[in-house]
């Protein structure tokens, strides 16, 4: 068994856990917020609301993920380009407190991935990636990596065991239950996102059903009535997109109009697989645009002005095959 130097590439893995740790994770804690989104049918709103207690039940399942980034105008990471595709068996079940020590301590994880990366000169990769997470050690090999010459082997626990990295991440796993999903953007009394419900592919032979909430600034934008709601509804976005609210003069034309286009540039989707007959949650997926306006990006203090940042990815991760007996050892 050879250990791993901490090469950028390993960065990349640690993302895509703490991605799955953020957003695929259980939350511990449900808030309580009866609104439904805006429109869905009542049956949907009563899935919603019978789907979201059991979103801590899976422990155990098999995962299936899809997940792609493209990134351009951004001088600290440069045009990036990647997929990864893969199929994998985990446990959570060992995990009792919503810490990334505990997450990597005591989640359980194998898969085989496709990966493509490009855009990057160290990151660039494209080729069959297998990884184990146990007990805190990441086990990784590949024919790019080490032309799958043993695991490379890389203590986790050592690049998570200080107290900044023990915070409770339960609030941020709230975010991602339909009753809190608005606290994305409290930005306004408009209400920015609303309810969308398709059929999705079976899974595990059931029916399933794809329930989404869309936020589109640009369509909350137009509804406010009085100048001063609309600024105030894009200084708070516009922290989010330089820093600082302050950082913008709304005042300004040339900056208003920026802003309002990286507003209506920029929309978010997040969505829950449901199977109605039980009321079983099976994963989320995730659609992220982002346009940044030359002119932001310079009052940001960017060095590259010339071109807007862009940021378009997607995520699907669907669970299977919950409370299967799982026994995943290091190889």
């Amino acid at each position: 068994m050879k250990t791993a130097r901490y090469h950028p590439f390993l960065l990349l893995v640690l993302v895509f856990l703490l991605f799955f740790a953020t957003a695929a994770l259980p939350p511990h804690v449900f808030a309580q917020d009866n609104a439904c989104l805006t429109g869905l049918s009542n049956e949907d709103c009563a899935l919603l609301a019978a789907m979201e207690p059991n979103m801590g039940f899976p422990q155990t399942f098999n995962l299936n993920y899809d997940i792609s980034l493209k990134a351009s105008g951004y001088p600290r990471i440069g045009n990036i380009d990647a997929t990864i595709k893969g199929v994998g068996i985990a446990s959570t079940a060992n995990i009792s407190q919503l810490t990334v020590p505990a997450f990597v301590q005591n989640f359980q994880f194998a898969t085989s991935a496709q990966v493509t990366i490009s855009g990057t000169p160290t990151l660039n990769y494209s080729g069959q990636i297998d990884l184990r997470l146990v007990n805190g050690v990441l086990y990784i090999q590949g024919e790019k990596i080490n032309k799958n010459d043993g695991w490379l082997k890389v203590m986790l626990t050592n690049l998570t065991g200080n107290s900044a990295q023990g915070t409770d991440l339960s609030p941020l796993m709230n975010y991602f239950t339909p009753s809190n999903i608005r606290a994305i953007c409290q930005c306004t009394t408009v209400d920015v996102s609303h309810g969308k419900s398709e059929v999705a592919p079976k899974i595990d032979g059931k029916a399933v059903k794809k329930i989404s909430a869309v936020f589109d600034f640009g369509t909350a934008y137009d509804q406010l009535r009085t100048s001063a709601e609309k600024q105030q509804f894009l200084s708070q976005l516009m922290a989010e997109f330089v820093g600082s609210a302050g950082s913008v003069n709304l005042q300004d034309p040339l900056q208003l109009a920026a802003a309002e286009k990286s507003m209506r540039g920029t929309t978010l989707e997040y969505s829950w697989f449901i199977t109605p007959d039980d009321h079983m949650y099976h994963g989320f997926a995730v659609k992220i645009s982002v346009y940044i306006d030359p002119l932001l990006k310079s009052l940001a203090g960017s060095s590259s002005t010339q071109a807007p940042g862009m940021l378009n990815g997607q995520a699907t991760l669907i669970l299977s095959k919950i409370g299967r007996k799982i026994d995943i050892p290091p190889p």
